[in-house]
């Protein structure tokens, strides 16, 4: 049978210290970490474990804000990708439209 390995108490994290570790990581996240790589980094600093900063991140209001925010971004920049598609497609046919008409000008 294996033993179960004693659960961490961080009872000298105060919630300012939490706080400031969560602020630390969405600013990772919005430098272009991910979620994990930032929480290792603000864990190595705290000697806590990662996964106790990414429950922490996760149960903050500011990571849903960041979420929904990113979301938002996402969305908008799919949307460009659509109209460049658009865009490019129209110039493929002027291209090869182009083409056609200038590939017969020197024949008869």
């Amino acid at each position: 049978m294996t033993a179960v390995p004693p659960s961490r108490q961080y009872g000298w994290i105060t919630q300012e210290i939490r706080d400031q570790a969560v602020a630390a990581v969405l600013g990772g996240v919005e430098e272009g970490r991910s979620l994990n790589a930032a929480c290792e980094l603000v864990a190595k600093h705290l000697d806590v474990h990662r996964n106790s900063i990414k429950n922490w991140v996760q149960s903050s209001p500011a990571y849903a804000d960041l979420q929904q925010r990113k979301a938002g971004e996402l969305e908008l920049r799919l949307a460009d990708i659509r109209a460049l598609g658009v865009l490019n497609k129209g110039l493929r046919a002027v291209i090869q439209q182009s083409a056609t008409n200038t590939s017969g000008c020197g024949q008869q």
